[in-house]
C-alpha cells in the first residue's frame, strides 16, 4: 500500500451530522442518493436512519460513507452504502476495508456497497454518461440527427419546458410514472410523498433536485427528475404522454436539462441505467443523446461477522445473492 494510501485508511473514520454533509459531498461530486438530502428524506418519509461517516485528511474530506441501517431478523444490523463510498483520488480499495472496520465496530453483521465507480470486470449494471464539457454545440454534432430535430419540432409545436413549483405538479408526474410502471409492469422505486419530500425541501449549496416538465397548452407531456451534486447531474425518474409524441415533448424536456446543466457547470449527465434487452425503448432515445456506455461495479457484499458470514453464504446459495 502507498503512503497516500496508507494515510487516508489510518486517518480513520467518524460520524458528523446532516447539516454540512451535501457541501462536503459537492466537493467530490458525490453521488446524490449519497447526499443528506436523499438521507433525510427517506428518513422522514421511510423511517430509514442514516448514518453520516467521514474520512479526512488535513481537514478535506477523502472518503464519505452515507450509510442507512436496515435490521433483519436473526441477522441484526446490515449497513447499506447506496452509490457509495464516495472516495477522492485512488485508494477505493484502502477506504473501503477501513470504512469495514469502523463498521464492524459498530455493530454492523454485513455491508453492502453499491459502488459507483467504472466495473473493472464483467457487470451487469450499465449507464450512459454525457460529456457536458463539449457545450451544447459539442454535444449538437454527437447527437442523433433525427433526436436534435425532435427537439427543433417541440419548439415549433409550441411545447414549454419549465421547473415544477408546486406540488399539483408533482402529483401530475407521479401519476404519469405510476402509469407507465403498470403499463409496462416494471415495480416503481420511490414514492409521490419521497418525489415531494426531495423536490420541496429547501435545497442545498451544491446539491439540488429538479422537476423539468414539457408542457404543451397547458398539458404536461413529459418530465425528468434530476439531481445535481457538485459537477454531476442525474437522471432519477422520468416519464412522457403518449399522445404528445409528435410534439417530442421527451426530447425537449432532455434538452431543456442538459442546457441548464451545461449552465450550471455540470461536467456530466448520468442518465441512471439503460436496458436493452428488457426495455428497449428506453435504451434506444438515451442511445441517441450522444453519451458513452459505462459499465459500473454495482453491489459488494461483506461480511463483517461470523454471523453476517453465515447469512451471506446462505443467501449465495438460495440465490438471494
Amino acid at each position: 500500500m502507498g503512503r497516500e494510501k496508507q494515510a487516508i485508511a489510518d486517518n480513520g473514520w467518524h460520524q458528523v451530522d446532516a447539516n454540512a454533509w451535501d457541501h462536503r459531498l459537492a466537493r467530490l461530486s458525490g453521488h446524490p442518493l449519497q447526499s443528506a438530502a436523499w438521507g433525510e428524506a427517506r428518513q422522514h418519509v421511510d423511517r430509514l436512519e442514516s448514518i453520516y461517516l467521514i474520512s479526512e485528511q488535513n481537514g478535506m474530506p477523502h472518503g464519505m460513507a452515507r450509510v442507512e441501517t436496515r435490521r433483519l431478523p436473526l441477522l441484526g444490523k446490515v449497513a447499506w452504502i447506496p452509490r457509495g463510498p464516495v472516495v477522492a483520488g485512488d485508494a477505493s480499495e484502502a477506504m473501503q476495508q477501513s470504512l469495514c472496520r469502523e463498521l464492524k465496530q459498530r455493530g454492523f453483521a454485513v455491508a453492502i456497497f453499491d459502488h459507483y465507480r467504472p466495473a473493472e470486470s464483467e457487470s451487469s449494471v450499465h449507464t450512459i454518461w454525457i460529456d457536458l464539457t463539449l457545450g451544447t454545440d459539442g454535444l449538437k454534432r454527437r447527437i442523433d440527427k433525427q433526436w436534435m430535430y425532435g427537439v427543433r419540432r417541440a419548439g415549433r409545436e409550441g411545447v414549454e419546458v419549465v421547473r415544477a413549483t408546486t406540488p399539483e405538479e408533482v402529483t401530475e408526474f407521479f401519476r404519469m410514472c405510476a402509469q407507465i410502471s403498470q403499463d409496462k409492469d416494471f415495480e416503481l422505486p420511490g414514492s409521490e410523498v419521497l418525489m415531494q419530500q426531495l423536490l420541496l425541501s429547501p435545497q442545498t449549496d451544491g446539491c439540488e433536485m429538479q422537476l423539468f416538465l414539457a408542457k404543451h397548452e397547458g398539458k404536461i407531456g413529459a418530465g425528468a427528475f434530476v439531481a445535481r451534486s457538485g459537477e454531476h447531474l442525474h437522471y432519477f425518474w422520468g416519464a412522457s404522454d403518449r399522445e404528445l409524441s409528435r410534439q417530442r415533448v421527451g426530447e425537449a424536456v432532455q434538452w431543456a436539462v442538459i442546457e441548464w446543466g451545461i449552465g450550471m457547470g455540470c461536467s456530466r449527465y448520468d442518465l441512471e441505467g439503460i436496458d436493452p434487452i428488457n426495455n428497449p425503448g428506453v435504451y434506444a432515445f438515451k442511445k441517441k443523446m450522444g453519451g458513452e456506455e459505462v459499465s459500473l461495479a454495482g453491489k459488494e457484499y461483506i461480511p463483517l461477522n461470523r454471523v453476517g458470514g453465515c447469512a451471506l453464504k446462505i443467501g449465495k446459495v438460495l440465490g438471494k445473492i
